[in-house]
């Protein structure tokens, strides 16, 4: 009765091995997405992955989440996934609070969030 989740390359081979396991949840690891060059084409193959990965998830039953590395300024992929349930972004968002406050952190992210679930 314990639910599992599991933090995996976005991979279609590796959201099917996750099924076969039996998780429930998988979260997609986004940290190649964001080391690429923002707007590149390094970029766009990781967003590529990122969408074949989300409809393999899709299709296999499985919640999906994504995280590692995102922030307010590429957030924007992640929040278009489809049926993404759950964006991992602590990191940033503290490093981001750092530097203008809290309450403008968390406003500048879900408008990011916002705009990409518009996408």
């Amino acid at each position: 009765g314990i639910g599992v989740s599991l933090f995996i390359d976005p991979d279609p081979a590796v959201v099917e091995a996750s099924r076969a396991l039996g998780a429930g949840t998988v979260e997609l690891h986004t940290g190649d997405y964001c080391l690429a060059a923002p707007r590149s084409a390094a970029a766009a193959k990781q967003v590529q992955r990122l969408e074949r990965a989300a409809r393999a998830a899709a299709d296999a039953g499985l919640r999906l989440g994504a995280g590692h590395g995102l922030d307010h300024a590429n957030v924007g992929p992640g929040a278009a996934l489809r049926r993404i349930e759950e964006l991992n972004i602590g990191h940033g968002l503290v490093a981001r609070a750092v530097m203008i406050g809290l309450e403008a952190a968390v406003g500048e992210l879900r408008a990011a969030v916002a705009a990409g679930e518009r996408r």
